[in-house]
């Protein structure tokens, strides 16, 4: 048994290194571990149950029936989106279905009024008079599609393989410079790659989309045009900064 002026010794050589009576352990969460008591908590549980408060979604902001009529404009950064790509295809799908061609949305193309740019795009392919106001006449922009693209080869003008893509440039170019809500959807989605992805996979969907990855996205690719075409119309249009020199002063003669 040690003596008393060795416990002595032993408990100021303990007192002076910070220690809580345990030899060569400091305070903290291993010297509660052994001495039997519980390890600190690093959370509040006020501040945990205020988080859960303020995530309960009846306290969340319901949107405006304005809000939910207008597409929605996909969040950004600095301008570019945050994916890398982004697929479309029906027109009922939300907030890229507006890229089909079947989304309806009336604009004025070549002095006539249409109700879908599928209508534009369609209105000169077939040769006879008389087939194009039977194509526009459909119930439906799907239909139109459908009848249109089961045309005979001897139904349809002769140039249209070669002006077809151009024509529908330009009807893309009007359906979304005279719209602006679809002109700023279509700018916030930045430098995204914009793709057509279909179903089934005929023709008329490798050309104009993509089927299991495989076709020619021409549709996608028309969009990316009219896109990089809006956003430079839009620079050139800011006002310039000019510098505004100051007249210079004029000091009076002394006479």
């Amino acid at each position: 048994m040690p003596c008393i002026p060795c416990k002595i010794r032993k408990l100021i050589r303990t007192e002076s290194n910070g220690h809580d009576g345990v030899r060569g352990m400091k305070k903290g969460a291993s010297a509660r571990k052994l001495n039997g008591a519980k390890p600190a908590r690093t959370k509040n549980k006020k501040h945990v149950r205020a988080t859960k408060v303020r995530s309960h979604p009846a306290l969340q902001s319901k949107p405006t029936k304005q809000e939910e009529h207008r597409p929605a404009v996909p969040r950004t950064l600095n301008g570019h989106a945050r994916i890398k790509e982004i697929a479309f295809y029906r027109a009922n799908e939300k907030p890229y279905g507006v890229f089909s061609n079947l989304y309806r949305r009336p604009i004025a193309f070549e002095g006539i009024e249409f109700p879908t740019a599928e209508h534009a795009y369609q209105a000169v392919k077939a040769r006879k008079k008389e087939v194009r106001d039977w194509l526009l006449k459909a119930p439906t922009p799907s239909l139109l599609a459908m009848a249109a693209h089961g045309l005979y080869t001897w139904d349809i003008v002769p140039d249209w393989s070669v002006t077809k893509f151009d024509r529908m440039r330009k009807v893309l170019y009007a359906k979304f410079s005279q719209h602006e809500d679809l002109k700023q959807l279509l700018l916030n989605t930045g430098n995204a790659r914009l793709v057509e992805t279909g179903t089934v996979p005929n023709a008329v969907n490798k050309t104009w989309g993509k089927v299991n990855g495989k076709g020619l996205n021409m549709l996608g690719r028309l969009l990316m045009e009219v896109r990089t075409l809006l956003r430079n119309e839009a620079k050139s249009r800011r006002p310039l900064r000019t510098h505004v020199r100051k007249p210079p002063r004029v000091l009076a003669s002394r006479r």
